[in-house]
């Protein structure tokens, strides 16, 4: 049990500061100049998408439980659509007030994250026929 804890606590923290790196690398893009970047609003984006990481994490870790997805697609499908979430949570958490929030940041931040998670993840691309992922090996 206490190894599946470790291993869980070292995936999901994994997880969360690429999540972490993506919104905000996604938030400075997102700004026309690097003097432009607002840097408390960038920072608090980016810690409170590492916490909404963490939490989905909780509910399942997809390439370790049993329903994962089979397919190189499948898993990156999985994946960008948390860190989208992700990204717009902690774009969103940032405004002070909901009529606060700046959507077209909102929407450059959750396109550049989503841009940022497909190139992180194309390490992970399969080098064998078709696109089937290998089985996850037990350690």
């Amino acid at each position: 049990m206490k190894e599946k804890l470790l291993k869980w606590l070292k995936d999901a923290g994994i997880r969360a500061i690429k999540t972490i790196g993506q919104v905000g690398l996604s938030s400075i893009a997102g700004a026309s100049t690097i003097g432009g970047v607002n840097w408390p609003q960038c920072g608090l984006a980016a810690l409170l998408a590492g916490i909404v990481s963490l939490l989905t994490s909780v509910v399942s870790l997809p390439e370790f439980s049993e329903k994962w997805a089979k397919t190189y697609w499948g898993a990156l499908g999985m994946r960008v659509i948390r860190t989208a979430a992700q990204a717009a949570i902690g774009a969103i958490g940032s405004a002070a007030l909901f009529t606060d929030v700046n959507w077209v940041m909102v929407a450059s931040t959750v396109g550049y994250s989503v841009v940022a998670c497909v190139f992180s993840n194309m390490s992970n691309l399969p080098e064998v026929e078709g696109d089937k992922l290998p089985e996850p090996q037990e350690e």
